[in-house]
């Protein structure tokens, strides 16, 4: 839908409660939690079977953002995540362990059978790329939607309806502790009934936007949020030192938990201040290749730095491009930029070109206004405030469309990686383990992501 046809204001309405501080922390804040939590319980167990050789990651990953997603969108118990199905199964199925003889050579793990409800959302997720290789992609895929990909979707639509109706039967059920609100859906469909009551009218709850909406929450919250933390675990182990220093920001954040030697609790990571944290996310969004261009449309006959663009015309913004997140820009006359790109020129910093390529968290940091730089190592993060306008950044598009679930992608990235650094030390694997080459899907994922992790608690 463009932005000025009426269904998507309409549609946006619908999911715009999603995204409020009261929703994010205390119901999507906590299903992110419980599903960290097993997969630290898991890898804990991995990194115990491994005995200091590598394994993959990012199957571990994937599922993990799939399981958050859902409990999220669904309110998909923890029992029945296949995270927590993933790790029983590993209690009783030892892996395939490599030669002692080599400490490189990574292990391997059987998975557990995932649900074909599961693999449904996953591959109709999936078909979206047939738009980047397929030359008439709109005909071509629905061809496909009517042939070969027929029963994939007519099995997301049967999962989709059985988890409405038993949200319905739920939030419309006399006892009070059965229908309070719990996920995305629940939301949706207190928001439908409401409107409902209003006009005098029985609750539309399968709608056909009400469960594009709810798909396109989990489709577009999955994919990227899985793709990104395998980079970032990748990341973690070729940046030791910002490693170590991120780890130090959550011991003085979450001095109480340090203190304790416990776990910190949802509430500590998501409300406790830690600037470094918020820099070291920033900065791995910075750099990761999960969506690395922006696709907009002209809507009108338009000027942009010079150049005549007609109405209709496609335009790509490149985030790793000249001018962007990771190459200093061309040289450009101010005279051919826009009046409203001279206006906004100075509230954005510039990336220092001798290290714009570079990973360094540090760029994202600033003193606040009155602190002295103090040498004490307990206090080296005393004064700092994270700066979101230090340079230019993409990652989330922006304008009216904008990532929507910007906000869910932030808590989900901060309680993951904050209790991953937390119980983990991210050491370097083998160079034939770590190339950061990417895999074109409907995101860039890396096309190797192994871990070879050191345990803390």
């Amino acid at each position: 839908m463009q932005s000025r046809d009426p269904r998507f204001k309409g549609n946006k309405e619908l999911v715009r409660d999603l995204m409020t501080p009261g929703f994010l922390n205390e119901v999507s804040a906590v299903h992110i939690y419980d599903i960290a939590t097993v997969l630290v319980d898991m890898w804990a167990l991995k990194a115990a079977q491994a005995q200091g050789h590598p394994f993959s990651a990012h199957e571990d990953l994937h599922y993990v953002a799939l399981d958050i997603i859902l409990a999220a969108a669904f309110g998909i118990p923890l029992e029945q995540s296949v995270t927590e199905k993933q790790y029983d199964f590993l209690q009783l199925q030892p892996p395939a362990m490599p030669s002692p003889n080599s400490k490189d050579d990574p292990v391997v793990y059987s998975r557990a059978p995932v649900p074909s409800s599961r693999m449904s959302l996953i591959d109709v997720t999936g078909t979206v790329a047939l738009a980047y290789k397929s030359p008439f992609p709109r005909l071509h895929h629905w061809l496909l939607r009517k042939t070969i990909w027929r029963r994939t979707f007519a099995e997301k639509e049967a999962f989709i309806t059985n988890e409405i109706n038993k949200s319905v039967e739920r939030l419309t059920s006399e006892d009070k502790q059965q229908n309070r609100m719990r996920c995305a859906m629940d939301m949706m469909l207190l928001r439908e009934m409401g409107q409902a009551k209003k006009e005098s009218r029985t609750p539309n709850v399968n709608a056909p936007r009400i469960r594009d909406e709810l798909f396109g929450y989990v489709a577009t919250g999955h994919d990227t949020s899985s793709t990104t933390l395998s980079w970032i675990t990748k990341i973690l182990a070729d940046n030791p030192s910002s490693q170590a220093k991120l780890r130090r920001q959550l011991h003085a954040a979450f001095a109480e938990a340090n203190e304790e030697k416990r776990q910190p609790t949802v509430v500590e990571i998501i409300e406790k201040p830690a600037p470094y944290l918020d820099a070291f996310l920033e900065e791995c969004l910075r750099i990761t290749k999960t969506i690395p261009s922006i696709l907009r449309e002209t809507l009108t006959d338009t000027t942009i730095l010079g150049h005549a663009v007609p109405k209709g015309t496609g335009v790509m913004i490149y985030n790793h491009g000249p001018g962007g997140q990771l190459e200093s820009g061309f040289g450009i006359l101010e005279s051919v930029r826009s009046t409203t790109s001279q206006d906004s020129k100075d509230r954005v910093g510039e990336w220092n070109e001798d290290d714009i390529g570079q990973f360094r968290p540090e760029r994202w940091l600033q003193r606040k206004t009155g602190s002295q730089e103090n040498g004490d190592a307990q206090d080296e993060f005393d004064g700092l405030e994270y700066n979101a306008y230090a340079g230019p950044f993409l990652t989330f598009g922006g304008g009216p469309r904008g990532c929507f679930g910007k906000k869910l992608a932030y808590m989900e990235l901060r309680i993951v990686l904050a209790m991953l650094v937390w119980n983990f030390v991210f050491e370097a694997c083998p160079p034939e383990l770590s190339s950061y080459e990417g895999i074109d899907t409907a995101t860039v994922v890396p096309k190797q992501c192994f871990v070879r992790l050191k345990q803390l608690l």
